[in-house]
């Protein structure tokens, strides 16, 4: 992981401007963003609400791979990855608990 000042020193923020939360995260000043105002806009792309894959791709493998491509092409100045993924046995109990929920839906079925 690389530090938030080497992070902000790269897209050029000045450190009196930032305001540190540990070694990773900081917030950026208001007055800073003052002085961005005669700078054109720039673009967000937002991934958001993707009904996963049966192999389990979704949000972020979408994002990561557009960023990747968007970075590699030049069109992307900063990438940010924000998110809390789930561990492998969390993603392997969701796919039991839908699985043994379908069964229980198609018996109830069934017996109709």
């Amino acid at each position: 992981m690389v530090r938030i000042n080497e992070v902000a020193a790269k897209l050029g923020i000045p450190e009196q401007h930032l305001e540190p939360y540990g070694h990773y995260k900081a917030k950026v000043g208001l007055d800073y963003i003052e002085t961005l105002k005669d700078r054109p806009d720039g673009h967000l792309i937002l991934v958001t609400a993707i009904s996963p894959t049966p192999a389990g791709e979704g949000k972020t493998t979408t994002a990561l791979n557009l960023a990747l491509a968007l970075a590699e092409c030049g069109r992307a100045k900063v990438l940010l990855g924000v998110g809390r993924g789930r561990r492998v046995y969390d993603k392997r109990e969701a796919i039991k608990r839908r699985e043994m929920e379908r069964e229980a839906d198609r018996a109830v079925r069934v017996r109709r």
